[in-house]
This record gives structure tokens, sequence and C-alpha cells, in this order.
């Protein structure tokens, strides 16, 4: 078994997609860069994305958000433990700046579930707007 990434569509349109994501460890390894966000499965499966706004709560672990592309663009680092809502709005979105190669995909890498119960879990819930 290996830690898993479930994910619910909340809304998918031309302009805007929220999903919420759970991940629930097996208790047996981190998950290093796995695909979170993945684009090309929306409405606009488009790589120029903004993150408009990301609720999470951790239980536990932390994680690391990438933007997908030849070389991976750290986005931002999720606290363990410590539910946050972060919203971008007031200056229009994190852009991803990929550059070469971008997909429009944001990656996760997390720390501490080597050795975190089996079933410990964590919600992030991602609010993007398709440039």
């Amino acid at each position: 078994m290996a830690n898993t990434i479930a994910s619910q569509t909340l809304v998918d349109g031309s302009r805007n997609t929220i999903v919420k994501y759970t991940i629930t460890s097996d208790g047996s390894g981190e998950t290093t860069l796995g695909t979170l966000f993945n684009a090309s499965s929306f409405v606009n499966p488009t790589t120029l994305n903004k993150l408009m706004r990301i609720s999470y709560h951790l239980n536990g672990f932390s994680a690391t958000l990438f933007w997908d592309a030849t070389t991976k663009v750290q986005l931002m680092n999720l606290s363990q433990n410590h539910p946050d809502d972060v919203k971008y709005y007031w200056n229009g979105g994190l852009i991803n700046n990929g550059g070469a190669g971008q997909t429009g995909n944001i990656l996760i890498t997390t720390q501490g579930l080597v050795g975190a119960p089996v079933g410990t879990t964590g919600e992030i819930v991602l609010y993007i707007k398709h440039r």
C-alpha cells in the first residue's frame, strides 16, 4: 500500500477550478514530487494557472508544493498541525512562473509521514484561476 491522494472536484469551469484533496498515510514513507493538481484533467487544461487561494489542515505532517516545469519551482510550504486559509486575491494570485517546460501542474512533497500512524490524514483545497 502507498500513501493516497484522493481528489474531489468542487468547481470545474472555463475560468476557475476548485479541488479538494485528502492525503492519507500508510505509515511507510513520504510522497516525493507526486502530482497534486493535474491541469490536463480539467475543462480548461491550460499551463497558465494562478493560485488564488489555498485552505489546508495537515495532521502530523507538512508539505511543500511546486509548480511543475523542466526545473521545479517552489510554490509554498504548508505547516503541520496549523490549519490555514491563505488568499492571494489582493495581488491577482500567485502566477505559475515555472518557465520552460511548465505543465500547469502542482506537485507535492510531504515531510513527516515516515512512521506516522496508518490513516494519518490531511486536507488541501486549491482555488485555481486559468489565464
